[in-house]
Formats: structure tokens, sequence, C-alpha cells
């Protein structure tokens, strides 16, 4: 747990960066376990420590607290660490582990992890948004995956001072493969913090004043010239401007979960002009069969007449669903209450996240292959690989958080 610093020792480090320093450390964002030998490069460990003080700090809790439940949960995360702080950093997906299942915490961090560190703690965990990116001269140096994480810490900007939470290294270059010191981690920390609690009320220092703008002179009206009156033109009965398949999904996709066999609707109104209408509609098709809530659709047919005005869609049903098709959906809805009804809405994107999977591990197994979307993982407690992605597509859906189902085709995998 956080343990307070140390009476000030502003004597070390770099005299221009003192001040900022003795801020973090005041703010208590800097542990003593660290709090010393600032020239000293910044482990992996301590990085993800002073990140999580600094989100302690912003709440006003422990971020502890909010992903890690009990001592048995840190146990088997890492190969290589039992620290509290390493298990929540990837708790938040601030840092992930190694390929060899352990976490490398006294691994000093280059320049451009802790830029994607720093980055994923701002953007997924306190959504903060950034400006303007900096144009480093060496931009072609940074990893490819680091890229937009620099780009990100370099645009945001901490109201204080008005500098970005992570600048270069003072040639016009970033140095993405140089090491970080203790001292800039403790900097970038406390900047990081500005930009989370004092954004609304203070403005960047080097923001210009604006200009007032100028009064134009009045302009003389021209004598206005009678013109005659024009006789308007009939206008024909407007046609229905609705040209979304989203509708047209929305539309069968509730005719779906009220056991329609047949839904029928205007062609003009939901395809748009020129499209081919069967590529369309199969498509469609295949769209709804990965809405969660759609677990007693197999597939459809389609037909349309000959003019193109009209089409309909016969869906074709799960015979073990619809036998008792009320009594699946009344079961659907309250499972998916149930595994919600857990979930703080004040909590961040992440934490509900990392929270509904929990759950989703704790009660469900990983069994039967029939068992293919989230009404049957309910009713079941098992299913593969595509069921527990549809019902954890449908306990975001709950939450209000915006997903996706992923296939790969090569893979045959969900």
């Amino acid at each position: 747990m956080h343990t307070p610093a140390f009476p000030c020792r502003s004597a070390e480090g770099a005299a221009w960066a003192r001040a900022e320093v003795e801020e973090a450390r005041q703010r208590n964002l800097v542990d003593s376990s660290y709090d010393n030998n600032y020239q000293k490069p910044i482990t992996r460990l301590e990085f993800s420590h002073l990140i999580l003080d600094t989100l302690s700090a912003v709440w006003g809790y422990s971020a502890l607290d909010q992903v890690i439940g009990s001592p048995d949960e840190i146990q088997d995360t890492f190969v290589d660490t039992t620290s509290i702080y390493a298990v929540a950093a990837n708790r938040y997906y601030i840092v992930l582990g190694w390929g060899d299942g352990g976490f490398h915490p006294d691994n000093y961090i280059t320049r451009q992890e802790a830029a994607t560190m720093l980055a994923r703690a701002g953007t997924m965990v306190l959504n903060l948004t950034a400006g303007p990116a900096i144009s480093f001269n060496d931009r072609e140096q940074i990893a490819g995956w680091a890229v937009d994480s620099v780009d990100y810490v370099s645009g945001l900007l901490d109201p204080v001072t008005g500098g970005a939470v992570m600048n270069g290294n003072g040639t016009g270059g970033f140095s993405p493969l140089g090491n970080y010191s203790r001292e800039q981690a403790f900097l970038t920390a406390l900047r990081l913090y500005h930009a989370a609690t004092f954004a609304d009320t203070v403005q960047p220092t080097n923001a210009p004043t604006p200009r007032p703008a100028a009064t134009p002179a009045p302009t003389p009206r021209p004598a206005a010239t009678p013109t005659p009156t024009a006789i308007p033109t009939p206008t024909p009965a407007p046609v229905s401007t609705v040209r979304d398949t989203q509708a047209l999904k929305k539309l069968i996709h509730d005719g779906i979960w009220r056991g329609d066999k047949d839904i029928t609707f205007r062609i003009a109104d939901y395809i748009p002009a020129g499209w081919d209408i069967g590529e369309t509609l199969v498509n469609l098709g295949r769209e709804l069969s990965y809405e969660p809530d759609m677990f007693a659709f197999v597939s459809a047919s389609w037909d349309w007449d000959s003019t193109s005005t009209f089409a309909s869609c016969h869906p074709v049903y799960d015979s073990t669903v619809v036998s008792d098709y009320s009594g699946a959906k009344q079961l659907y809805r309250e499972g998916i209450a149930d595994i919600t009804a857990g979930v703080d809405p004040g909590w961040t994107t992440v934490a509900k996240l990392l929270y509904l999977n929990s759950e989703v591990c704790l009660r469900f197994r990983f069994a039967d292959r029939a068992n293919t979307n989230a009404y049957k993982m309910l009713r079941y407690g098992s299913g593969n690989c595509e069921g527990h992605s549809m019902l954890m597509c449908a306990l975001l859906d709950e939450v209000g958080i915006p997903s996706l189902i992923c296939r790969s085709s090569s893979l045959e995998h969900t």
C-alpha cells in the first residue's frame, strides 16, 4: 500500500525539476520506496506503482480497491511477482505481461514504454482527451505500437503549466529507446494528475489572449427594388427519405424478438437506390446472427417482388427455444440483470469491464460446444468461445458499453 514520502529531498535531481518533484511528493504520488536516486532509471514495477498512486490521488480513494478484491487474486497473475501494484496495473490494462508469463518487475522501462503506460491510464482509465501532438524529429525510430501513445502524451497538456504531459529530449527528438529516470517519471505523473483534476478550472499558461473582434462600419443599404412575386411550383408529395440499413436491421430485429414468421417492408424506405438488394439482405441476416439477444434466430430466407417494391424476411427459429419463447426471453433478461446488478454506474469503463469479465469467469465454465449464444450460456452455465463472447457482449450492452463480436475466419474462432 502507499507509504508517505520521507521529508524533502529537493537537493537531489536537476534544479529545473525540483519544484514539480516536490509537488508530486506533497500530493502523495511518490512512494518512499523509490523516493531517492532521482537520476536512476525507473523500473516497470516502480512506474506501475507511481501511476496507481496518481490514480488514487485523482479519485480520492485507493485505485487498488477497485480491481483487487482479496490477496488470493494476486497469486497466479504473474510467475515472477505477487506485487499488488503489478497485478492492479495489469487489471487496468496499463501494463501487460510478457509471453513467458512474467511481469519483469525490475526491468527499466524505455521512454516509449512509459508513454504507452501513461496513454493507457489517460485514455482507458481517466478518459482524458489530448490535443495536437508534438512532431518529433526521430519519429521514425518510435515503434509502431507506441506511435499513437507518444502522440497522445505529447498532445495532452498540463493545464497548470501549459506544457505537455511528456515532452521530448530538448533537441527536437523523443529518444524512444532511452531509459526514463525516476525524476522524469515523477514529473509526468504530476502533469497527468493536473490534467485529470484541474482541466475544468485552470487554463494553460501559454494560451494566447483572444483579440477583440473589430466592429465593422455600417454599410449603407441600397434602396429596395421591388421584384415580381414568383408563382410557386407545385411540389410533389414527399417520398420516404429513410434510407438506412440500421433502421431495417431494427425492424427485422424487433420482428424476430416478437417471433414473427414474416416481416415485410418497402425496399425504397430502407435500401439506397443502386445497392444490390440480395447482398444487402444476406449481410443484414449475418449481422443479426451476432446480436446477443437474437438467440432464437438461426437464419433467414428473403424474397422480393419483380418490381423490387416490397421484400419479406422469413426467419428460421431454433425450435428448442421458441417452444417456450416467452420463458426463454424472461430467463435471458433476468440473467443479464442479475450479473450486471453489481456494476456501479460511477465506475470507469475499465472497472466495469473487469468486473463483468470476473463474473463471467466465476459463474460459467468453458465446456459444451453446442452452447454458442448468451441464452444457452445463462441456461446451462457453460459454453464455447462464441457463447462466452455473446454473453460478454450482452453484458456490456446492458451497462452502456458499446461492443462488437469479432470472428477470425481463418481460425474459425470468435
